[in-house]
């Protein structure tokens, strides 16, 4: 992802910022994904894996990327396994 568009972008709920998620919390993520125990903030169930995403700073949530674009849509943020 371009630096300078990672520096401007921003959890839509809080205005906090977003870093891009290391390659072991995505095996993670993706592993909670297929044993169908991820979650988003709406309370469904992930059943897609993810390519990367973007963690917000407290580290609860992370906003997946799909085909190299930022989902930020605070219900399909993923709860942190």
């Amino acid at each position: 992802m371009d630096a300078k568009l990672l520096q401007m972008l921003r959890c839509p709920l809080d205005q906090s910022e977003l870093a891009l998620a290391d390659a072991a919390l995505v095996d993670r993520l993706n592993v909670a994904i297929g044993q169908g125990d991820a979650r988003d903030r709406a309370g469904q169930r992930v059943d897609r894996p993810i390519q990367s995403g973007l963690v917000t700073a407290d580290g609860k949530w992370v906003y997946p990327i799909r085909g190299g674009i930022p989902v930020l849509i605070p219900g399909q943020a993923i709860a942190t396994p």
